[in-house]
């Protein structure tokens, strides 16, 4: 990496698109704020609202006379929707003025997609679904707006409304659905969608396709009395530097990082040094995360490039608008062992309104639940919602990075496949999606939750459709667009993984208080382990939650977990803690299926027919008597031989069941051991013929533990 200063690249000058409501906004203007950083500082006013319409589950819901959440985690999240109406599904409507901002897909098929506006019994648009994603001809033609992620099909094309917008899709429409909005104050006036766009809208589109496809320079023109800071600072350990005191009425505009290129541990040196930034008179910073997360590539460096951060070859940039009122002072602190050397570029200009402006904030943090119930979050009826960012005031939630470590060997499997469901039985399907939910990290929900309401008014349909893609990982793995990135995924979803999504045109207002919080299935022990960084703006002066974290809980608990085998008291060798496989096995959590599995987790390996897994375990004393064993039957478990130190101890164990449910206690043999190691073996020799591979090639073993006594 270049150690030399950034030259900063411009875009030519580009109006502010400062319209406030209560005013009409033309319809350039809504496509301006597809990339207006500027605009995110400005309070929301009452009435402005955002959510989505989405093919959530709708078994999932509150009841407000109980008080309680039911079935919180339900995750059929393809099939939901408002009423049936004709042939098709209702899938959005809202009551105006108001716009649609994005349209997701995880398939878009031929059955068509009708939208009505402001109560008009006729579609302004009318099209195959599929054809709504088309960027290459057509009136969303523009690359850059309308593009797919990794399977996911992604359209930024406002689609604005005075009154009201019905959106329907008739059947055969495909799979999976997002429609992300705002809704503007009542005196506001926006240009209603015609089925099409004049000259000027198409220029306006072509303008906003254009600052997508310069991300990596900043959209924003520049301000009057623009000035740049230019430092080159080592920070010696467990020392701290100020990067910049600045006065005045005036905003941050640009950051650029150089960071050391003989750094052989950047992952780790990335999260050592943490950048801070406090405003005005603040007691405490507004920006606390570890250096690399701010600029959304955690962990380490990974390029990409998106409106309002990134890296590239010549370092890390961040274009977030960072108004203050009095002062700013940005700090870097080194928490490592060794100096570090930095240079970076801030750019700053006068702030030319004496309008009230919100504050940029940044927090990075891995479990802070900033006092929420956690009982409720972990094991009580929210789970499995995980938080992101809880505060309370007045502001704009703006984006998230979200860093996943996932070192589940399983973690390979697809999210049901990008299959045709309606060629499969349901009891296949139903297996794909039972798989997709035990193995894979991104089926989480998000939910955004805005000033103390109770459903959600942003309610997702999977981790990976809030970032952009679909149906799990898929090549090409790692993406980037101006809105939307995958900067880190180099091994299918295990090991680290590193997602960001920035609101900027649908960022979600909130007057008094803001969740947003997304469904993470298993826990830390699974293990599963998130960290993320909240990009949010809040009112002056007003504090959030979040305070800087320990060295020690930012660095390496990303490692390869290992377990130890132990050797039970009792006789009875429990998957989980007294056996170890080779090849290595998954330690499962079953609580999901129901009681009754000994420690509430088994053992779980899947193989090919012919193929072994091997079980070591240790006797203190001489055994003889009989070996019993506890299994779990499913839909594509396979049938087994058991070995005893290479001698066949049973044949045949068929594990099939059409449910995931505990199979009886059996009898194995009766054997004899001496004190020592020992080793078990299980060979997969084929299935019983109802039952069906998984991933079409494997079959699975789930061992609940092993006993050195009677079945009875």
């Amino acid at each position: 990496m270049r150690r030399a200063l950034l030259i900063v690249l411009l875009l030519p000058l580009l109006p502010a698109h400062a319209v406030a409501e209560g005013t009409p906004i033309p319809y350039g203007d809504l496509v301006g704020r597809l990339y207006d950083l500027r605009r995110l500082a400005t309070p929301p006013l009452p009435g402005e609202r955002s959510g989505n319409f989405a093919s959530w589950d709708r078994g999932a819901k509150y009841d407000s006379e109980k008080g309680h959440y039911e079935a919180w985690h339900a995750n059929s999240d393809g099939g939901g929707f408002i009423r049936r109406e004709g042939t098709g599904i209702v899938a959005a409507e809202i009551d105006g003025p108001g716009v649609i901002w994005r349209v997701w897909s995880a398939m878009a098929k031929e059955g068509h997609i009708k939208i009505f506006i402001d109560g008009h019994d006729e579609p302004a648009l009318d099209v195959p679904f599929a054809d709504y994603f088309n960027n290459q001809s057509g009136m969303f033609a523009y690359p850059e707006l309308v593009l797919t992620l990794s399977r996911g099909r992604n359209s930024f094309v406002p689609i604005p409304f005075q009154k009201s917008c019905k959106i329907v899709l008739e059947k055969n429409w495909g799979a999976y659905y997002q429609f992300t909005y705002t809704r503007f104050s009542q005196d506001t006036t926006v240009p209603s969608f015609r089925g099409e766009f004049n000259e000027a809208e198409q220029a306006a589109l072509r303008k906003a396709n254009d600052v997508f496809a310069a991300r990596g320079a900043d959209p924003k023109p520049h301000g009057a009395d623009r000035q740049t800071v230019v430092e080159t600072v080592t920070i010696a350990p467990g020392a701290s530097v100020d990067v910049c005191r600045l006065t005045g009425r005036r905003a941050i505009t640009q950051l650029h990082v150089v960071p050391d290129a003989d750094d052989d541990n950047p992952i780790r040196t990335l999260r050592e040094l943490a950048l801070s930034i406090t405003w005005d008179d603040d007691r405490q910073a507004a920006v606390w995360t570890p250096l690399g997360d701010f600029f959304g590539t955690a962990p380490g460096i990974n390029h990409f490039k998106s409106i309002p951060t990134g890296m590239t070859d010549d370092g890390f940039y961040a274009y977030w608008y960072m108004p203050f009122s009095k002062s700013a002072r940005m700090t870097v602190a080194n928490d490592g062992a060794k100096p570090r050397t930095l240079s970076l570029n801030v750019v700053h200009e006068r702030v030319d309104t004496d309008k009230p402006l919100l504050r940029f904030h940044a927090k990075w943090h891995r479990d802070a639940y900033a006092g929420v119930d956690e009982q409720s979050f972990t094991h009580g009826e929210r789970w499995p919602d995980w938080p992101i960012l809880v505060t309370e005031g007045r502001g704009r939630f703006v984006g998230v990075n979200l860093h996943v470590w996932n070192p589940n060997p399983f973690g390979r499997v697809t999210k049901v496949l990008d299959v045709d469901a309606s060629r499969l039985s349901p009891r296949i399907f139903g297996t794909m999606q039972t798989a997709a939910r035990s193995w894979w990290w991104g089926e989480g929900d998000e939910k955004f939750f805005v000033d103390g309401e109770k459903m959600p008014s942003t309610f997702g349909t999977g981790s990976e459709d809030y970032f952009g893609y679909a149906w799990a990982a898929h090549n090409p793995v790692e993406f980037e667009s101006a809105l939307q990135n995958q900067p880190l995924n180099k091994n299918d979803s295990l090991g680290h993984v590193s997602n960001n999504r920035f609101q900027l045109a649908d960022n979600v207002p909130f007057q008094t208080r803001f969740e947003a919080v997304i469904e993470k299935y298993h826990p830390n022990t699974w293990p599963l382990l998130y960290s993320s960084t909240a990009y949010w703006y809040q009112a002056a002066g007003e504090a959030d939650r979040y305070r800087p974290i320990p060295v020690a809980q930012r660095v390496d608990y990303y490692v390869q977990p290992t377990r130890k085998a132990l050797v039970p008291a009792d006789g009875v060798y429990e998957g989980e803690r007294h056996l170890l496989f080779d090849p290595p096995a998954r330690v499962q959590p079953m609580a999901s299926f129901g009681n009754g599995w000994s420690g509430g987790h088994q053992l779980l390996w899947h193989g090919k027919s012919g193929e072994e897994a091997s079980v070591a375990f240790e006797v203190k004393q001489p055994y003889r008597g009989p070996m019993t064993a506890r299994f779990t039957l499913a839909p594509d478990y396979g049938v087994f031989d058991v070995l005893l130190d290479a001698k066949l101890l049973k044949k045949g164990i068929d594990l099939y069941d059409p449910k995931v449910v505990l199979g009886p206690k059996q009898e194995l043999a009766a054997v004899e051991l001496s004190p020592g190691k020992h080793k078990l073996t299980f060979r997969l020799t084929g299935s019983n013929e109802q039952a069906s591979p998984f991933q079409g090639k494997f079959f699975m073993l789930g061992l609940d533990y092993v006993a050195l006594g009677p079945a009875e």
